[in-house]
């Protein structure tokens, strides 16, 4: 060839080229810009993601535009044509005949997902290595089992499904221990610091561990007699009396209720109301008898809470009889409706129940031996003194009765009674007339008689004008009136 001629070659090929080229720069003009006339989806290959930064050369070599392949592997598989400085399938790729567009995109060739769809159950180690695909970490526990038996293609975490057929018995907390699969929580039951449970296994209480972790209920599954403070510690209520005890099975004997518990008195302060106050326990009731700051063990036992009998030995009482016995406070007894009403007495007002009642019981009191009273007697007496005509109208007892142990030896003070003598001296009320008194018809006895002494004065007939009556008393039956003597004419 001359050197002309190649001359001339080199140019048409030079021209060929800068024609090409500046093609695909108008070809790539009209792609950038969103106005252009040219869409490369036409074509029927969409450019995407890497696909729509990359060069046009980079796919359509020497200007060829016919015929340039659309599927992946002719332009991401190594030693392909189309290859050049495309990212290729590596030599440890993991074995599949899937299309490359079903786990990659065009946006970035990592972070593939794969379509599990149409991979045999049990062959997961095919690939799930460490080397194509990540397997099992270092600290899986050691099983057999196919990886799809607990794991899922749509997330290695969480596990379901682990079949626990063949695992030992008490062997729980080599893979339970919260790396190799979940360990117990924070808030579980501190069983391990109980003495008899320090070694018990997970299955102990967990028995349908092979289903779920909860609903346990550790004392129906093993038996615990002891050490209740080391779980129920935080539990037990705000109330006195639990303030001091932390031996809870001193008092509660069942595992099944906290309720029905029996308190052991002998491990508990004697203050009783510290618990016995209505809220820790029941305290007193609203008609106990106001015994102040006396403990309650004064008269209840710890074995019943019903009382001894009160006998004022369990506390000395003085003078405050009445605090108690209103009727208010059973069996405290009050004042029964037939009292005698000395509290209508002046000089008595103020007085206490013992100031009568000095043996300590109610009967029999003798209330003019323990105070004195000399006034006011008909206050209690009005209706009991007898219904004669001496007590008519007669209020002041004491005018006559001077004495408080008997009502015999009463002097009448006859200056403040009627002058009709004949009113109580009538043989009822009074001493009357004897059957030999002179008849003196309805003489006043008070013309013979004085108050100051019965035994009248000797008869001189002053004291009653008689005419014509002499034998009425001078018959010899009324002395000293004598009557006719024997020898009279």
């Amino acid at each position: 060839m001359t050197w002309g001629r190649m001359l001339r070659s080199a140019w048409a090929s030079l021209a060929w080229q800068l024609l090409v080229l500046g093609f695909l720069l108008a070809l790539g003009s009209t792609r950038a810009a969103p106005g252009g006339d040219f869409d490369h989806l036409r074509t029927g290959f969409g450019l995407s993601g890497a696909h729509n930064v990359t060069r046009c050369e980079n796919c359509h070599i020497g200007g060829i535009f016919k015929g340039t392949p659309r599927d992946c592997e002719s332009c991401h598989t190594g030693g392909s044509r189309y290859a050049r400085t495309n990212t290729v399938k590596s030599a440890d790729h993991l074995p599949t005949q899937q299309a490359c567009d079903l786990c990659h995109s065009t946006h970035s060739f990592t972070a593939a997902r794969m379509n599990h769809a149409g991979v045999a159950a049990g062959n997961c180690l095919n690939c799930h290595n460490g080397v194509q695909a990540s397997g099992k970490p270092a600290g899986h526990f050691v099983t057999p089992a196919s990886c799809d038996s607990c794991h899922r293609s749509a997330g290695w975490r969480p596990i379901s499904g682990f079949a626990h057929a063949g695992v030992a018995a008490g062997s729980c907390t080599s893979c339970h221990n919260g790396q190799k699969a979940s360990g117990k929580s924070a808030t579980h039951t501190p069983y391990q610091s109980v003495a008899v449970l320090s070694a018990a296994n997970c299955d102990s209480c967990h028995k349908a561990g092979n289903v779920s972790w909860t609903a346990v209920k550790l004392h129906t599954s093993v038996t615990v007699s002891a050490q209740c403070a080391t779980c129920h510690a935080t539990s037990k209520p705000n109330t006195a009396v639990h303030n001091n005890p932390s031996v809870c099975e001193n008092c509660h004997k069942s595992t099944s209720s906290w309720t029905e518990a029996k308190v052991d008195h002998n491990v508990v302060s004697t203050n009783c109301a510290s618990c016995h106050n209505g809220s820790g326990a029941t305290g007193k009731s609203a008609t106990h008898i106001p015994v102040g700051t006396t403990n309650c063990d004064s008269c209840h036992g710890t074995n019943a809470w019903k009382p001894s009998q009160w006998n004022h030995t369990q506390l000395t009482v003085a003078n405050q009889c009445a605090s108690c016995h209103t009727g208010g406070f059973p069996p405290a007894a009050g004042k029964s409706a037939t009292h005698t009403p000395y509290q209508n007495v002046a000089s008595l007002a103020a007085a206490n129940c013992d100031s009568c009642h000095k043996a300590g019981k109610w009967t029999p009191p003798k209330l003019h031996i323990s105070v004195t009273v000399t006034a006011q007697c008909a206050t209690c007496h009005a209706s009991t003194k007898p219904n004669t005509a001496v007590h008519s109208g007669q209020a002041a007892c004491e005018t006559c009765h001077k004495s408080t142990s008997s009502w015999a030896g009463a002097k009448v003070d006859h200056s403040v009674v009627s002058t009709n003598c004949v009113s109580c001296h009538n043989g009822s009320a009074a001493s009357g007339k004897n059957a030999t008194h002179i008849p003196v018809g309805t003489t006043n006895c008070v013309s013979c008689h004085t108050t100051s002494s019965w035994k009248p004065s000797p008869w001189n007939h002053t004291q009653l004008t008689v005419a014509n009556q002499c034998t009425s008393c001078h018959t010899g039956a009324f002395p000293p009136a004598d009557g006719k003597s024997a020898s009279h004419t």
